[in-house]
């Protein structure tokens, strides 16, 4: 699994913040990634916002296959699909 922290999470912009901690998988982060770019060019809010995380994407294909696997990483080390830590 995967730790992934989201600050500001639920409170954007206001006084309040909070950091909530997810568990996810190597497939479920994909898949996250994926539906980011399932819609650009379009400016619709839906594009990751993420560090540590690196990766290559091609726009002109079908939505859901874009995220070029080879050039996925996190912390500089490639995505494992099926990891479980």
């Amino acid at each position: 699994m995967y730790k992934i922290k989201a600050f500001a999470c639920g409170y954007q912009y206001h006084q309040h913040s909070c950091i909530c901690l997810f568990f996810i998988s190597g497939q479920r982060l994909l898949e996250t990634l994926e539906n980011g770019v399932s819609r650009y060019p379009r400016l619709d809010g839906r594009f990751p916002q993420v560090s540590g995380i690196r990766f290559q994407f091609d726009p002109y294909k079908k939505s859901g296959e874009r995220v070029d696997m080879n050039t996925l990483t996190i912390n500089g080390r490639p995505l494992q699909i099926d990891k479980v830590e």
